[in-house]
């Protein structure tokens, strides 16, 4: 059964969504996910670690970003993480927040 999901993914299987649940509850009851949930670190450290990776010239890079997503729109998180990554251009395709599960063809 497929089921909709408004904020983050498109068409997913209920039973890929209840793995999610089983994941994200963890033994923990959920205080890990809701951590990380809460925001990502904002140190300046931590954004140098981040530029610093995806800046990085020694690897090949590219900014694959999901056009629709509500969470992290493109035009501000894809945007800054094109140009730490130093890029002309990034991805851009169809999905939302789990570009991943919304287009797995496309990415993989």
């Amino acid at each position: 059964m497929a089921v909709y999901h408004d904020r983050g993914v498109g068409l997913v299987a209920g039973e890929h969504l209840d793995a999610y649940l089983r994941l994200m509850r963890g033994d923990d009851h959920g205080r890990a996910f809701l951590q990380v949930m809460r925001g990502p670190e904002q140190s300046r450290a931590k954004q140098a670690l981040y530029r610093g990776v995806v800046g990085d010239r020694s690897r090949p890079v590219q900014v694959v970003w999901a056009a629709d997503d509500p969470a992290l729109a493109l035009a501000t998180y894809g945007e800054q993480a094109r140009q730490a990554a130093g890029l002309d251009v990034l991805a851009r395709i169809p999905g939302k927040h789990f570009p991943q599960e919304d287009q797995p063809a496309v990415i993989f």
